[in-house]
């Protein structure tokens, strides 16, 4: 995407949260320079000079969750011949940063549906905007914490976009082992959580296809025990593991700790810690991802 206009491509990336004041996922942009490579990121600024942060109201934790972990995009939603910056967030709703002749208003505004309601997923929303019903208009896709993939269509106009329901593109999936320890990854055979989208025609058919990334755990035997040996330390694992966590302090307010209370929780966490270290004696588990192509029929 060329954000500033100037004829270069350049990159337009999100954050979690920045380390000061109220927690906001800020918006960062590298600028691409004429002949190759791009410029050190800088935040996105409104119109304001002050950089973009979500607006919303609400209670403070739900405030919190739909500034966090910005992931956006950009597209000329509104057909004004300008580029609107469109995100995610942590709590899986949708904002947009209208483009304006001097630069992004820095006031945005939610997503909402036919219905008067904020267009929501899952956690971690990701969007693409995309004439995926080749209608001539924007549709936004994608994927979420749970995984899967979902569309809303525009039902409005390439000018007054409007959304409508949400039409599950790929369905957010099953356990894969369903609760039970299973080892490597054949058992994987379809996308899992933390879903993150792109919308192209891959074989050239004509027809829009999805590359989705996502988010899985592998487990394997620790060095030196068998498949059936490690399951053994499993089962015996989950009942101390059991055990534990009922031990959990009754903590009445967590802002607000006695002394005792403060005490009976650190006690608790030293008790989980040494538990987990336990487990990465008899079994490996590693966090991975894999990326899939999803061609449409």
């Amino acid at each position: 995407m060329d954000l500033n206009r100037d004829g270069i491509v350049d990159i337009l990336s999100g954050s979690y949260s920045r380390m000061e004041e109220s927690m906001a996922g800020l918006f960062q942009v590298l600028y691409g320079v004429e002949g190759g490579g791009f410029r050190k990121p800088t935040p996105v600024l409104g119109t304001d000079e002050e950089p973009l942060i979500i607006q919303v109201a609400g209670e403070a934790e739900d405030v919190d969750v739909r500034k966090i972990c910005t992931r956006p995009t950009a597209a000329d939603l509104d057909g004004d011949g300008l580029l609107d910056i469109v995100t995610g967030n942590f709590g899986g709703s949708f904002a947009v940063f209208w483009g304006t002749n001097e630069g992004f208003d820095p006031v945005s505004v939610m997503l909402k549906g036919s219905d008067g309601k904020e267009l929501t997923v899952h956690h971690h929303s990701d969007p693409v905007l995309v004439d995926w019903d080749a209608d001539g208009d924007l549709d936004l896709v994608t994927g979420s914490g749970f995984g899967g993939v979902s569309m809303f269509p525009n039902i409005g106009t390439k000018t007054e976009a409007r959304f409508g329901d949400n039409v599950v593109l790929v369905p957010t999936p099953e356990a894969a082992s369903n609760g039970v320890t299973v080892f490597g990854d054949e058992h994987i055979k379809a996308p899992g959580s933390s879903t993150r989208v792109e919308v192209a025609d891959l074989n050239g058919d004509g027809k829009l296809d999805l590359l989705l990334g996502d988010s899985a755990q592998l487990s394997f035997p620790a060095k030196g025990l068998t498949e059936e040996e490690c399951l053994e330390r499993c089962a015996a694992w989950d009942k101390e593991a059991s055990a534990v966590y009922e031990t959990s302090p009754d903590i009445a307010d967590w802002e607000n700790m006695t002394p005792e209370e403060s005490e009976a929780q650190e006690a608790f966490n030293e008790k989980i810690q040494a538990l987990y270290q336990k487990r990465s004696e008899f079994i490996e588990e590693r966090g991975t991802g894999y990326v899939w192509a999803l061609l449409q029929k």
